[in-house]
């Protein structure tokens, strides 16, 4: 089986980013507090997201940014990979959401707004 094959059927995927987080919950079991935790690479997310783009037969799709705290990738990161899968899914007539599963403790009311901006 193909790889594109695998995402026909599916509308939301999780993109476990990172490993990290800034609090240490009994329990959780990611990396907390570690410099060194495991983060994605902005390649590996964009390959996901087109993956889920290009072959979902759902016109709307999902892309979780999800396990660890996510917001301890930089803004950057963020901005990159939401504008490339938007514009992709714009491409492919399709829309696109980001839900982010995030403990909220790094959010600046700056930083806020510019994820609320991203979408």
């Amino acid at each position: 089986m193909r790889i594109e094959s695998f995402f026909e059927s599916i509308a939301y995927v999780t993109a476990k980013v990172t490993y990290g987080c800034n609090l240490k919950c009994r329990y959780c079991k990611v990396d907390s507090q570690s410099s060194n935790a495991m983060k994605m690479s902005l390649e590996t997310a964009k390959r996901a997201a087109r993956l889920l783009i290009e072959n979902s037969g759902s016109p709307q799709v999902w892309f979780n940014i999800h396990v660890g705290e996510p917001l301890l990738m930089h803004d950057q990161w963020l901005e990159e990979v939401v504008s490339y899968s938007r514009d992709l899914a714009g491409k492919h007539s399709k829309k696109i959401a980001f839900p982010m599963a995030t403990n909220g403790l790094l959010l600046s009311e700056e930083r806020l707004l510019k994820l609320d901006k991203l979408g």
